[in-house]
């Protein structure tokens, strides 16, 4: 069905016509009316009403004026999408009737919740900050236990503060374990000329011995603050720089940065076309800000809905009555 949207708009421009000239005409009743019954209140006539055929006259224009403006009109045929976007959203849908999904196995989060942090503390161990020789402990331990990538959600920029030896314990954790994921960052910064875009990776040492880092910059609805997508990557210096998750997954698959890029440079992922959403953050006035591509979360759960596990419980399992083989 082919719809002529100059037509619509002849039309439309004709109704306006029409009932302008209507309500001038009723208001012109109705103000003679008016006058005709001010004029005999102070010449001592007595008053007149609308007659029968009066008020049913100012009725019929009430309601032509409705008709004209479409009110009382039946709605008008809905804008059909073009034929080849209606095909390629059908296909779509038809891949999401199994509506969000609640978690995946193969995904399972270490937290630093109450219970680490007061182990931690009982074994003499300050947090925050968390010596990395921790981190060296529990990516050993989960290579052991057949973790086959790790992901850190925390973006390790400075050297630590517990000195270098800490840092090169956790270089060498890196190194012997080889599958480890490093968080990095993307962001814009305000100064007197303007602005800049600041990309801060790992601290250097860290990042050289990591397999991969990836953006943990989330994808914000500026209208209310609210997170409804996950950041797949983001455009920065005519290159798409994955996200930690991306990266994460991508490295499962055996992939390197450069197909990743590749593939995320045409919209697809693993050689399938991806639906993205793309936000603009930090735009301004006189700045365009950064893009970034993202997803739609799919997801519907509560807090704890993936599989969950204190790092307490990684580090010192024996507390907790566990042996490497229940992890």
């Amino acid at each position: 069905m082919a719809i002529d949207l100059q037509e619509r708009r002849r039309r439309a421009k004709r109704r306006n016509f029409y009932a302008f000239g209507v309500i001038v005409l009723f208001s012109a009743i109705v103000g003679w009316n008016y006058l005709d019954n001010l004029y005999a209140f102070y010449s001592g006539r007595p008053l007149t009403t609308l007659s029968v055929w009066q008020f049913n006259l100012h009725t019929l224009f009430y309601d032509l004026c409705l008709r004209l403006h479409g009110f009382a009109q039946p709605k008008p045929p809905p804008l059909l999408p073009n034929p080849e976007i209606e095909e390629r959203w059908r296909k779509r849908l038809e891949g999401w009737l199994g509506g969000a999904f609640r978690y995946l196995p193969d995904i399972i989060i270490v937290a630093i919740d109450d219970q680490t942090v007061r182990s931690l503390k009982q074994g003499g161990i300050s947090y925050p900050p968390m010596p990395r020789s921790v981190y060296s402990e529990l990516v050993r331990k989960l290579k052991v236990v057949g973790a086959k990538v790790v992901a850190f959600d925390l973006h390790m920029n400075l050297p630590s503060p517990f000195g270098e030896k800490d840092d090169e314990n956790f270089q060498r954790a890196l190194g012997e374990v080889g599958n480890i994921v490093l968080a990095s960052r993307l962001f814009v910064e305000r100064f007197s000329g303007g602005f800049s875009t600041t990309y801060e990776g790992p601290h250097y040492p860290l990042a050289d011995k990591a397999a991969s880092v990836g953006l943990i910059e989330m994808t914000i609805d500026a209208s209310d603050r609210a997170i409804r997508a996950a950041t797949v990557a983001a455009l920065y210096r005519n290159k798409w720089l994955p996200s930690l998750a991306t990266m994460a997954a991508g490295f499962w698959l055996g992939k390197t940065e450069e197909q990743l890029q590749q593939e995320l440079s045409q919209g697809q992922f693993n050689g399938q076309r991806l639906p993205l959403v793309f936000y603009r953050i930090g735009a301004e006035d006189n700045f365009e800000g950064l893009i970034f591509s993202a997803l739609l979360l799919n997801f519907a759960g509560a807090e704890k809905s993936f599989r969950y596990i204190p790092l307490e419980a990684v580090i010192f399992p024996e507390r907790n009555g566990l042996t490497e083989k229940d992890l």
